[in-house]
């Protein structure tokens, strides 16, 4: 691509997003540098206002130290503005337990996102070329991506980091590398080289050193192929994007964070709109922009069609998915096992806050006819034969108590099954219990029978329990 029919493009396309004020990524590398310079090189009145950002990571000291110096210079020379920042991504890296490039890149967006906020600025524009969109697209199929994943790169993407929006544009997604150093070195411009691109550390260095130059020996526009074919997954995860969107309304939101999902809706969408569906409530749990490998979405397709209550799986980043009865269950670990809630006296008559719980507990006088409940998480109890020093508990292995209506011992483990509890919400149900330990009642299922309203009754406690503190 000849440099006039470039920056005539590279024109058309700040116009068309009508970018005005816009922060340049700058690594010190050629993309980012020849990114720069061809900004600067548009027509009077279409060049857009411009902040250089540059990010250390801590990776290749005194190189890094250098690149950064070198990025400072370049915006002194050209009379920009130079944001620079150092982060100890390994670290990071080794505290989230997650690998390095994810982390990299999640902090230099984050950092991006704080800058276009502070500065009032429309974007950030970075350098991703055309021979990045393959390797990006060639990585994701490698690692079993779906068709998000081959979609690869967009011109445009939105994210929100930190609670902050962030428009991020790729305009040299459509321009080869070697063009790109071919015009610096023509123009005696110059720029910083990473050595450690040389090394096969990286996948990505793996298939841009030594597997792609294989590949051109059979096909020479084997990357413009695998970006061509992107072009297409592209269009295909609009639409999937899209279907996903409208089926978003049959998930449940818990207080707690987690998803649900009756399973015989989710085996009756086309498995691409369940593949999408995985990816995207793991994504909101896990808070990230990664991609599951396709064996770990099948994995969860076959827990969904062939599981039983109680079967689960484990997801990268502490999800879990769980079959609960005729229910999927979407959550994180931090949801799945609840500190232990400590015993705690109940107020009589009063407000316990007891974890996500309140109890509310009262005297009331009224006939045994007028005693109407509205859920299993209210009820009336003889207070007398109750006492007058009761306290809240959770579950312990081995519970028993005559229900009400019911003859003889009941284990609440049988009576939790019976119920269709969650193993998870068991451990953070209040029970009600006497000075001598014995179950008064169980929230959101019944009292004891011995403490059942008769009309012999003369003192009557009405209890009433609620999630929240409000």
């Amino acid at each position: 691509m000849e440099h006039a029919v470039f920056l005539k493009q590279l024109a058309e396309f700040i116009a068309d997003q009508q970018l005005k004020r816009v922060l340049v990524g700058v690594s010190g590398g050629p993309d980012s540098v020849f990114l720069l310079y061809a900004l600067m090189s548009l027509p009077a009145g279409q060049v857009p206002v411009m902040q250089i950002a540059h990010v250390n990571h801590c990776l290749r000291g005194d190189a890094a130290d250098a690149d950064e110096a070198f990025v400072v210079e370049l915006g002194q020379i050209n009379n920009l503005p130079v944001h620079t920042v150092r982060i100890d991504i390994s670290a990071l890296a080794k505290q989230s337990k997650k690998g390095t490039e994810e982390v990299a890149r999640r902090e230099r967006y984050a950092y991006f996102a704080r800058l276009v906020a502070e500065e009032q600025l429309d974007g950030v524009l970075v350098a991703h070329t055309l021979d990045d969109q393959a390797e990006t697209i060639f990585m994701h199929f490698i690692r079993g991506a779906g068709v998000r994943g081959l979609a690869g790169m967009t011109s445009l993407s939105q994210f929100k980091i930190e609670n902050l929006k962030l428009k991020i544009y790729r305009p040299l997604l459509g321009i080869r590398k070697r063009v790109i150093i071919d015009w610096l070195e023509a123009n005696r411009i110059a720029y910083r080289i990473d050595q450690s691109n040389a090394e096969s550390v990286y996948t990505r260095n793996v298939l841009r050193n030594q597997l792609f130059p294989l590949i051109e020996q059979i096909n020479p526009r084997f990357v413009e192929t695998v970006a061509r074919t992107g072009q297409i997954a592209t269009g295909m995860d609009v639409w999937i994007t899209q279907s996903v969107q409208e089926l978003r309304s049959h998930i449940q939101s818990q207080d707690d964070g987690s998803l649900l999902l009756e399973k015989s809706v989710f085996t009756s969408w086309p498995q691409a709109l369940q593949r999408e569906m995985i990816h995207a409530l793991w994504q909101e749990l896990n808070k990230s922009e990664q991609e599951l490998r396709q064996e770990q979405v099948d994995a969860v397709i076959r827990l969904v069609t062939m599981g039983q209550t109680g079967n689960q799986i484990e997801l990268p980043g502490y999800v879990q998915v769980e079959i609960v009865y005729n229910t999927v269950v979407f959550r994180t670990k931090a949801t799945v096992v609840p500190a232990l809630l400590p015993p705690s006296q109940l107020h009589m008559p009063g407000i316990t806050v007891w974890g996500h719980y309140q109890i509310i507990t009262e005297i009331v006088k009224s006939s045994q006819e007028d005693l109407k409940t509205h859920d299993e998480y209210e009820a009336y109890i003889d207070a007398e034969k109750a006492g007058n020093a009761l306290s809240i508990r959770v579950w312990q292995e081995g519970d028993t108590y005559v229900p009400f209506g019911m003859q003889g011992k009941k284990k609440l483990h049988d009576l939790f099954i019976d119920a269709k509890l969650p193993r998870h919400e068991r451990k953070q149900l209040p029970i009600v219990i006497d000075t001598a330990g014995e179950i008064i009642w169980v929230a959101g299922l019944r009292i004891a029978d011995r403490c059942r309203v008769t009309p012999g009754t003369r003192t009557i406690c009405h209890f009433l329990c609620r999630k929240g503190h409000e």
